[in-house]
């Protein structure tokens, strides 16, 4: 939720001034709408009379790298949109009557309460202006939040209140934020607004870090902005995560922490968490949170991950930050993190060997998968009685190994990646038979003997013959009747 400041009485107007003048948040630019390139339109001095810069800008121009409030250049750039560009003038603005260009006494002319505009108060400023328009304020830090701040006024308007809004892309179709202000007293009153000023607070960059900024009458005749100030906004909302934003192989152990806004110290915190992708978008609420405390820094607070966390799963989780006695809620952006792949460990296909003058030795072809440096340790978890199972380098995945006895043998391979760090294993089986053919008997697809392999050896052979000559015309055929 975007909190918006309304400011219709000289007193309100007053106040917002001292903030405006004096307590800076971060960096400043002030933006004069029209200068001597435009319809009756006036350039405003830089330095004014309070020492401050500005960007006198109109639609026939881009304005790259504006110059903040102390004359230093930004990364940020304003201009108008494709055909957003209303008209532009100064006659019936606070100086009344002007002529192209604007007469240093028409300049003087301009009836502006300094004082309760702050910033904004500069004639040369507040006298001219842009009728209902578009535009773009470029390259802003998706890191912070920006403070908007409206002057408009205009005489003998059919709508006497002018809507400033905050939209999303530059559709200008979805609004963000928006506020009202009084241009004029009452509708094609001869009364301007002289100090009066309205803000748009905290507001988050949108597609591709801009604010698209659109004006209108309220009842959709010609709206009014003569000149404006962006600032970036004291934080009001939780910032620092822990994981940062978009981190990856985060432990499932995990707990969230972030660090209070630095204009208070909130009352209470939301926090909602939820699976990016879900069947189930809807978020999991968790107000108010409970303070882990893990550290003794009072500006942090670290939260339990309100359910169980899975492998190489991205979550994603935001905070709201509550003001005592006020009921706005400062929603924090939304953050995210992926956990870590499960460790892939695989110790290799079971084996069926055999001895060989009393010993067999084997080839343990274990693999680990993960993106890491893994510590890997072969062991031996049982084996027959009295063997001796000799593991050749049991630091490295793939090694060998030697056995001195029939029987089954079961070996595990342990990986652990320490710069998580997580850990897994896996085992497998190595059975060893007296000969090669016991072995084969063994095979897990079964084992077919050969036709005539009479003693069944695994092989035809001058053995398999002798049995068979002995029976060599031997004749079983019945010579009689068989009675049963």
């Amino acid at each position: 939720m975007r909190m918006q400041k309304f400011l219709f009485g000289p007193a309100a107007a007053v106040l917002l001034a001292g903030i405006l003048s004096s307590a800076v948040f971060g960096q400043t630019i002030l933006i004069d709408f029209g200068n001597a390139s435009s319809w009756r339109g006036v350039t405003t001095p830089s330095p004014d009379l309070n020492g401050h810069y500005w960007n006198s800008v109109w639609s026939g121009a881009y304005y790259p790298n504006l110059l903040d409030i102390n004359g230093n250049p930004t990364s940020i750039h304003f201009g108008f949109a494709i055909g957003g560009a209303g008209g532009t003038d100064s006659y019936n603005g606070p100086a009344g009557v002007t002529s192209n260009p604007p007469t240093p006494a028409q300049i003087a002319a301009a009836d502006i309460d300094a004082a309760a505009l702050g910033n904004l108060g500069i004639k040369e400023a507040a006298m001219d202006f842009y009728d209902s328009s578009r535009f773009e304020i470029q390259g802003l830090d998706p890191t912070k939040t920006y403070n908007l701040t409206f002057f408009g006024s205009h005489k003998y308007s059919d709508d006497d209140t002018t809507v400033y809004s905050v939209c999303t892309d530059n559709t200008y179709s979805s609004v963000v934020a928006s506020a009202s202000l009084k241009v004029a007293d009452a509708p094609n009153s001869p009364n301007h607004n002289r100090d009066k000023v309205v803000t748009i607070s905290d507001l988050d960059p949108q597609t591709f870090n801009i604010l698209y900024v659109k004006f209108a009458g309220i009842n959709g005749n010609l709206g009014y902005l003569n000149c404006m100030q962006i600032e970036e906004a004291l934080p009001v909302k939780a910032r620092s995560p822990l994981p940062r934003a978009a981190a990856k192989n985060v432990p499932l152990n995990t707990h969230l922490t972030w660090t209070a806004p630095s204009a208070y110290t909130p009352s209470r915190y939301v926090l909602r968490f939820r699976v990016r992708g879900a069947a189930d978008p809807n978020w999991l609420v968790v107000d108010p949170v409970q303070d882990l405390a893990i550290d003794s820094d009072p500006t942090t607070t670290e939260a339990a991950v309100p359910i169980s966390l899975d492998y190489s799963t991205t979550y994603e989780w935001k905070v709201s930050s509550f003001k005592a006695g006020d009921p706005n809620e400062f929603e924090g952006p939304i953050w995210s993190f992926t956990t870590v792949p499960a460790l892939q460990v695989s110790a290799g296909p079971n084996i069926l060997t055999w001895l060989t003058g009393g010993t067999a030795a084997v080839n343990l072809n274990g693999s680990v998968g993960c993106q890491c440096s893994p510590t890997v340790a072969w062991s031996v978890v049982s084996k027959p009685a009295g063997s001796n199972c000799v593991i050749a380098n049991p630091a490295s995945a793939v090694t060998w190994a030697s056995l001195d006895k029939t029987g089954t043998y079961v070996l595990k391979l342990w990986a652990r990646d320490n710069s998580i760090p997580i850990e897994n294993e896996n085992t497998m089986e190595i059975q060893v038979f007296a000969d090669a053919c016991q072995a084969a008997k063994a095979s897990p697809a079964g084992y077919i003997p050969l036709p005539h392999d009479s003693n069944s050896d695994c092989r035809v052979d001058l053995e398999d013959f002798v049995l068979f000559a002995t029976d060599w015309l031997e004749d079983l055929s019945l010579t009689q009747n068989l009675e049963y």
